[in-house]
């Protein structure tokens, strides 16, 4: 500006010096001076302020205001720059009218070392405070506020952050995948690192590893196969070299057609060798030689002649069918497909005295006149005679019947009809029964039956009838009377009975005598009862013993009334009077006396007790004499203070004695140290000294001299700071300081030591990993007090150690106090209310959640110091029961609800049937105690878990392996969760070589050893190769390589499998006595030259080996020569 005005100036001066007026200059600001931002007018040489600019032009002109004539609302103020009114910080509305105070930061909550920003209601770390505004800042250049990503460990030592990195991170703060060493981002979580799934290469070198899904995938090169590339590939005609191990080469045999039979290489030719009953170069012809013959079924192939192995039982002609089996053409006699059934249509039965032939039947048409049944019997004929006949032909009467047809009965010997069997005839019941002379007798039923004479009853009429009041007499032996007692009543208080002149005689009741028991009993104590007119009681005050001898007694309404003696108590005067201090004496049996412990208090150091009737003090440890009035100085024990009465031990407490239970470090005090304390315990049933003790508390120390009265008393505490004044320390009293205590939550040690030789009584170590919490104590779970571990070790662990929840000032702990239960919140069962599964199979997940004001509110991550279990019991049992069964549940990494809490997940393994209740139940303490958590709509009910039993299980054929040539094995699955003997047991083979099918085993093999729970047991035919290198397969994978005698694995497609265990069969492969021709079932699920392997669903056998076979229903199918599954088998139950 001042650069213009001074050209303008120039300027004018130019032209007013060449102006012409009559040869006068005519510049009249030539000697004018203008002030700042003001301009001489060349018109008039007066000083003018320049544009924008107002004031005294000569002394100086300043810049007009855009806000001069600008009038602003309350709490805004206008702007120099652009003439506008704008609200003053933290206020907000129209400037031009008027602005009110912001509400934007009325509910916020700023964390640590934050303000709010009215402006915006946004919270804003302080100057030099880094971090997350809302949660907390922390002051810059410090671990608090550098956590190295959460991948490595921070040193802030000097005040210079280091980031000491985690395996796969690296980066000056951890925040870069290792790739040097094989480490990639994970890609399911951004900012983790993972092993590069391709490192080192699983694809051994044959083919490109690439990532899919977080998962390694191999492309194979030309000749191998498999997810590893680790094998040839076979299917194309790849095998391995014989000289360069792990090398594959192209099989000369690929392509190469043997028919019936396996191509090898023979000096690098291939060559075929035949299967079973083959023969010739290509294997296309039967071999004669070894009893094959062609197949009528099937054209083309070979079959074992059935004749060769059919008698047919030595009775009729053998010859091949239609379908390859024997067909006989049986003698005369004979019938059946291999005649060995007589020919009962024509009446030829088998022989019993020639076993295996058959003979016309003897039984012939009259062979028993008529007269009886005929069987054989030793190849003859043998007669059962009908009723009234007898005889080897059944041709004479038999005893008792008479007649031309033998159906009369014989009277005259004595024989009458049956009434029960009508048409035979039998001896006359009544023949030597005469009723005792006392009735008749008449044949009912076959039996002789008695009709009584009046008085008598029974089946022989030898009783009296006491049911119409007849007795015997006793006058007259033998014979029955009237009751005589009928008009006797003996006054109803006796029993009547007879003599022997069968009068009356009378037996009283007790308390009743007299010839009719009219009158009490006088004699031993019986009187007549003032309540129930004519009846007697007992004297209820006997002469001797009334009121148990204690006191005076008087008759009332049949009962005593006692009066007691002074002592005596009860209703008989029976007991001390416990209610006025009298005792039962130990001196004098049945006497009471005055309890002798009412005066004795044993010095207030012990129990009084009474013995000899005399009170006898037994004292506390360490107290001694009659009245515990001296210390026990054997054991030394000392009074302590002098003069105070107390005894305590005068020895220096053990290891273990007393325990560091409460930590005072984030005291809310300035500073910090002014608040700091802690609290050690003595857990132990005796006083104990402190004298001779060192306290350390980091870098503090004090040693405690040996006439320290410092005690802490049974199972009592006592507190340790170093600020003794309670005005700044929270309101505490310290029983013993120590000076320069300063705690830090990053790391520090307390220790309580002897001075002597520093023995460790208790330490304790800590670091930022423990449960700190901003104005709480670190508090020791008071279960590791209780649940019998010892408390010194238990509190080693910071898992044990929760935070204090009693207020004290403005601090939160116990000081001096018992410790607060480490208990959250809330905590519920959150789903499902109810579950089904079956026995040994986990059930769907079940979820818990947990609440707490300090420890899950407002965080988003799993607190590590909360953990939570499920378990199941009997429905209706206490949740504490030894019954429950509790497994670790695991943190819901993927809950997305209330993020004031947090959720757990896990799922119950029930192994027995029933209804069981379950629960979660949560731990802050490392699971020294636990809450137990309901459903969380009521707090109180438990979920319903249903358990059904689960299918049976036994030993059964898990895989049938029939290959190429030999080979051939079997597998056995224990399905059980215990292991099985395999002694007991064998496997039976059916072979249908012979013809015929078999129904008892061609060959057998007993199996040993114990088979473990889902393990299998392989049986292998001896000459059984792995088919992809021709070797042979390794005794690692066959539990059993069979001999030749015993070779159960020498079977074919037609032939019957059976295992038995304890002479009971449980699995059958095939069909026992059934001939399916050439194999079971549709390739691939099929018997012959095929794999099966049993369904992963199958738990146990099928034990009906007569029953039809159908592979497919419990089977799947694989292509010839697959063996990889051999010697695992898989399940999904």
């Amino acid at each position: 500006m001042k650069i213009r005005i001074l050209l303008s100036s120039v300027l004018a001066l130019l032209l007013f010096t060449h102006c012409d007026d009559g040869g006068k200059k005519t510049d009249k600001c030539a000697d004018v001076t203008c002030g700042d931002n003001a301009t001489c007018n060349t018109g008039s040489g007066a000083c003018e302020c320049n544009t924008g600019f107002t004031g005294d032009p000569v002394a100086g002109c300043t810049a007009v205001s855009l806000c001069e004539n600008v009038t602003c609302g309350d709490n805004a103020t206008c702007d120099p720059n652009n003439g506008e009114c704008a609200c003053d910080d933290g206020y907000v509305g129209d400037p031009d009218t008027g602005c009110t105070l912001s509400a934007l930061c009325d509910e916020v909550t700023c964390g640590a070392n934050a303000t709010c920003n009215p402006n915006n209601g946004e919270c804003a770390c302080d100057d030099g405070y880094i971090g997350d505004p809302d949660t907390g800042c922390t002051l810059a250049g410090t671990c608090e506020a550098n956590t190295c990503t959460g991948h490595g460990t921070c040193d802030d030592a000097g005040g210079v952050v280091t980031c000491d990195c985690n395996t796969g991170y690296t980066g000056e703060f951890c925040g870069t995948c290792d790739t040097a060493n094989g480490y990639v981002t994970d890609p399911e979580n951004p900012g983790d690192c993972i092993q590069n799934p391709c490192t080192p290469d699983p694809c051994y070198g044959n083919g490109t590893c690439t990532v899919e899904n977080n998962l390694p995938v191999c492309d194979c090169n030309t000749g191998y196969a498999g997810g590893n590339c680790n094998r040839c590939d076979t299917d194309n005609g790849y095998m391995d070299d014989p000289e360069n191990a792990g090398e594959c080469i192209l099989d000369a045999c690929f392509g190469y057609d043997c028919g019936n039979g396996t191509c090898a290489l023979n000096g690098g030719t291939p060559t075929c060798t035949c299967s079973t009953g083959y023969t010739g170069a290509a294997c296309d012809a039967c071999d004669t030689a070894s009893g094959y013959v062609a197949s009528i079924a099937i054209t083309g192939t070979c079959v074992l002649n059935p004749c060769l192995s059919q008698t047919c039982s030595n009775h009729g002609t053998c010859s091949q069918s239609d379908t390859d089996t024997a067909q006989c053409a049986c003698a005369t006699g004979y019938f059946g497909a291999t005649c060995s059934t007589c020919d009962t249509a024509n009446d030829y039965i088998a022989s019993t005295l020639s076993p295996g032939t058959c003979i016309p039947t003897p039984c012939t048409a009259g062979a028993c006149n008529s007269h009886g049944t005929c069987t054989v019997v030793s190849d003859a004929a043998s007669c059962a005679c009908a009723t009234g006949w007898t005889g080897a032909t059944c041709s004479t009467c038999a005893t008792g019947y008479t007649g031309p047809l033998c159906d009369t009965c014989d009277t005259a010997n004595g024989y009458v009809a049956s009434t029960l069997v009508p048409g035979t005839c039998i001896t006359d019941p009544c023949t030597g029964e005469d009723c005792n002379s006392h009735g008749t007798c008449a044949a009912v039923n076959d039996a002789p039956s008695c009709t009584c004479a009046t008085g008598y009853t029974g089946t022989a009429c030898d009783a009296c009838d006491t049911a119409n009041d007849f007795v015997a007499s006793n006058a007259t032996p033998g014979t029955c009377i009237t009751d005589p007692c009928l008009s006797q009543t003996c006054s109803g208080h006796g029993t009547c009975s007879i003599d022997a002149a069968d009068a009356t005689v009378c037996a009283c009741a007790t308390g009743y005598t007299g010839a009719l028991c009219a009158a009490c009993d006088t004699a031993n104590d019986y009187i007549a009862s003032t309540e129930v007119p004519g009846t007697c009681i007992m004297n209820p005050c006997p002469a001797v013993g009334a009121c148990s001898g204690n006191g005076s007694c008087l008759v009332v309404a049949d009962a005593a009334s006692c009066t007691c003696d002074t002592g005596f108590a009860g209703t008989l005067c029976a007991s001390c009077d416990t209610a006025n201090d009298y005792i039962a004496s130990t001196e004098v049996p049945g006497t009471c006396i005055i309890d002798p412990c009412l005066t004795e208090t044993c010095s207030g150091h012990g129990t009084c007790g009474v013995d000899a009737d005399l009170a006898e003090c037994t004292c506390n440890p360490g107290y001694i004499d009659d009245l515990c009035d001296a210390c026990d100085t054997v054991n030394d024990y000392i009074e302590f203070p002098l003069g105070s009465g107390v005894c305590v031990e005068n020895v220096v407490p053990q290891p273990g004695e007393l325990v560091i239970t409460e930590i005072m470090i984030q005291a809310t005090t300035t500073p910090p140290s002014n608040g700091q304390w802690f609290e050690i315990t003595n857990i132990t049933d005796s006083t104990k000294r402190l004298a001779n003790l060192s306290l350390i508390a980091d870098f503090a120390q004090i040693d405690i001299p040996s006439d320290s009265p410092v005690t802490i008393p049974p199972h009592g505490s006592l507190l340790v700071g170093s600020n003794p004044i309670s005005g700044t320390n929270g309101g505490l009293t310290f029983e013993q300081l120590i000076p320069g205590i300063d705690l830090s939550i990053s790391s520090g040690t307390i220790e309580i030591a002897r001075t002597s030789d520093g023995t460790s009584i208790d330490i304790v170590t800590w670091d930022s990993t423990w449960n700190h919490q901003a104005g709480r104590s670190l508090s020791l779970s008071p279960s590791a007090l209780t649940n019998g571990l010892p408390p010194a070790d238990l509190n080693d662990n910071g898992d044990h150690w929760c935070f204090g929840a009693t207020s004290y000032g403005s601090m939160y702990g116990t000081p001096d106090a018992a410790n607060d239960m480490c208990h959250l919140t809330w905590c519920g069962l959150q789903a499902p209310a109810a579950t089904t599964t079956d026995e040994g199979v986990a059930t769907e997940l079940i979820y818990g959640q947990v609440y707490d004001a300090l420890m899950t509110l407002g965080q988003d991550n799993f607190n590590p110091f909360i953990t939570a279990q499920i378990g199941f019991g009997p429905v209706g049992t206490e949740v504490t029961d030894p019954g429950w069964t509790w497994t670790d549940a695991a943190y819901n990494t993927s809950f997305a609800g209330d993020v004031n809490n947090e959720e757990f997940e896990g799922s119950l393994v029930p192994t027995t049937a029933g209804t069981y209740d379950y629960v979660y139940r949560i731990s802050s303490d490392g699971g020294l105690s636990h809450q137990y958590c309901y459903w969380y709509t009521d707090g109180t009910s438990s979920g319903e878990l249903t358990v059904n039993a689960a299918a049976p299980k036994s030993l059964f054929f898990s895989e049938y392996y029939e290959g190429g040539s030999n080979n051939k094995a079997l597998e056995i699955f224990n399905p059980l969760s215990t292991p099985y003997n395999l002694s007991g047991c064998s496997i039976g083979l059916y072979s249908v070589n012979t013809g015929v099918p078999p129904v008892t085993p061609t060959t057998t093999v007993t199996l040993s050893g114990t088979l473990n729970p889902n393990t299998t047991f392989v049986i292998c035919n001896p000459s059984a190769v792995i088919p992809a290198t021709g070797a042979l397969i390794p005794a690692a994978t066959c539990n059993l390589i069979l001999g030749s005698s015993t070779n159960v694995a020498n079977f074919n497609g037609d032939d019957t499998i059976e295992l038995i265990c304890g002479g009971v069969t449980i699995d059958v492969i095939g069909q026992i006595g059934f001939d399916p021709g050439t194999f079971w079932g549709v390739s691939p699920v099929s018997t012959l030259n095929n794999t099966l392997r049993r369904k992963c669903g199958i738990s146990i056998g099928d034990a009906i080996g007569s029953d039809v076979f159908d592979p497919a229903l419990q089977w799947d199918g694989f292509v010839q020569d697959t063996i990889d599954g051999l010697g695992s088998h898989t399940t999904c139950y």
